[in-house]
């Protein structure tokens, strides 16, 4: 599946750092989800392939990341739903997530199977 757009950080938000994109199978803003992937999104633009489940849905969320480590302060979910079955390659174009402060949120972490 391969997930194309923006991550939108609204003028208030004074903070410094990296945007990042990440995608799951499940609500990415909730704990013990588990990551799909997470790429920069360079200028707020995002680009990302994931592998989830055939059939399922993911969520794809966007977050200031101002220090390694640390909580994230600025994070928003992509509305809409996102379902990972289709004709062909799974593409999803102009995907927007709107930053907003919220309380401090501890992002999972990409999961990678044993090898």
């Amino acid at each position: 599946m391969e997930i194309f757009g923006q991550i939108r950080v609204p003028p208030s938000i004074k903070a410094r750092g990296h945007l990042v994109v990440h995608v799951s199978n499940e609500d990415c803003t909730k704990p013990g989800a588990v990551m799909l992937g997470s790429a920069p999104a360079v200028d707020g633009h995002i680009a990302i392939e994931v592998f989830p489940r055939w059939g399922s849905d993911i969520t794809i969320c966007g977050a200031l990341e101002e220090a390694p480590d640390r909580p994230v302060r600025f994070y928003g979910k992509a509305a809409g739903r996102f379902h990972a079955e289709a004709p062909g390659e799974v593409i999803f174009r102009d995907v927007v997530v709107e930053l907003k402060k919220g309380p401090p949120l501890r992002l999972p972490v990409v999961y990678n199977p044993p090898q």
